[in-house]
């Protein structure tokens, strides 16, 4: 099962992300990656987000919100990986943790990862058992300092190293498990552990990637996501009906309380179309009044 916990706490259950005693963190890598965050946002789409109206999904990327007399088209999955890139930052070695029961191990999900098109491997690459090897190696050398400040946790379960937890950066958000693999491998392939800033922007990158609204078909973000439902009792239809409703709910109760709340979106979102206002509501209303 999957169980979410504090930093501090011992017991399997579900608890937030703030209740382990905050640690004050004083590395100068870090406060330069908090003031790039802060310098590349723009406080004129801060103050839509944060007196937004939800109005509803289009589909898993995209959302409608009203701000002011205005509705917009927002890229849900954009300003999620910004949200999560933000709370990386912002919790840096105070991060909840979200416990895998039963540990998947490291090599099986460095292979399944290798598998998937998204990692382009082609033959050049060399042989697939020794890159999953170098993907374990490489993780198991960062793995104290991939749990103490980002609650990535990595252990010996039977004697095969397995991933025991991953960072809870959201109450009551599990990133879509299906993107482990891919996830587990990038993060031994495309980020500098040789310097330190760089390794904690490329490990925030990566795992801000993964935790982002996934726009396929079937994906969840909910910590049940990985239950199987029993097919005799329950439906196609119905089990349908359920990963619609549990995406939706995820998207609408958990993800945009966040974004009002907290996110700092980038000044990029003004120019790049992820947050497009399609439609000034006296207009419309000027237009249904002819009708």
């Amino acid at each position: 099962g999957v169980g979410a916990q504090s930093k501090n706490e011992s017991e399997n259950g579900k608890i937030s992300c703030a209740d382990s005693e905050f640690r004050e963190c004083k590395l100068t890598s870090v406060k330069t990656l908090r003031k790039q965050f802060q310098a590349e946002g723009s406080q004129v789409a801060r103050e839509m987000f944060a007196n937004h109206t939800f109005v509803g999904c289009v589909n898993r990327k995209l959302g409608l919100f009203q701000h002011a007399t205005k509705l917009y088209l927002v890229n849900t999955h954009t300003a999620s990986i910004q949200l999560f890139k933000q709370l990386l930052l912002r919790d840096f070695g105070n991060i909840g943790v979200i416990k895998l029961n039963p540990a998947p191990s490291l090599k099986e999900l460095a292979l399944l990862g290798l598998e998937n098109p998204e990692a382009g491997w082609s033959p050049d690459d060399g042989d697939k058992t020794e890159l999953a090897d170098f993907v374990i190696s490489t993780l198991f050398k960062h793995r104290e300092m991939l749990d103490d400040y980002f609650s990535l946790q990595m252990d010996f379960v039977d004697g095969v190293e397995s991933v025991i937890g991953l960072p809870l950066l959201l109450d009551d958000y599990c990133p879509w498990l299906a993107g482990l693999p891919l996830y587990i491998l990038r993060l031994a392939t495309e980020v500098d552990y040789t310097d330190e800033v760089e390794c904690f922007r490329g490990f925030i990158q990566e795992t801000a990637r993964f935790y982002a609204v996934p726009c396929k078909s079937g994906a969840r973000m909910d910590l049940d996501q990985h239950k199987s439902q029993s097919k005799s009792s329950t439906s196609d239809d119905q089990i349908k009906d359920s990963e619609e409703e549990g995406w939706k709910f995820t998207i609408e109760h958990v993800l945009y309380p966040a974004f009002k709340k907290i996110l700092l979106p980038s000044q990029a979102c003004l120019t790049d179309r992820s947050l497009l206002q399609i439609a000034n509501l006296p207009d419309l209303y000027k237009v249904f009044e002819r009708c």
